[in-house]
């Protein structure tokens, strides 16, 4: 009876694990930048507003 994986397969299946471990940390890291750039933009918005409302008080 065969075995499922040959051996053979096993260095194609431990490179392709290792490659989609390289591709999750890929797209970790691109949810971490995307969630700072979307944080600076709020902060950037929220200042904006707060600068404006302090201005209208002004006058």
């Amino acid at each position: 009876m065969a075995s499922p994986v040959s051996y053979s397969s096993e260095p194609a299946l431990e490179n392709a694990e290792q490659g989609l471990r390289e591709l999750q940390q890929q797209r970790i890291g691109a949810l971490v930048l995307e969630h700072q750039r979307q944080a600076r933009v709020a902060n950037s918005l929220e200042t904006a507003q707060t600068n404006t409302k302090a201005s209208e008080e002004k006058n």
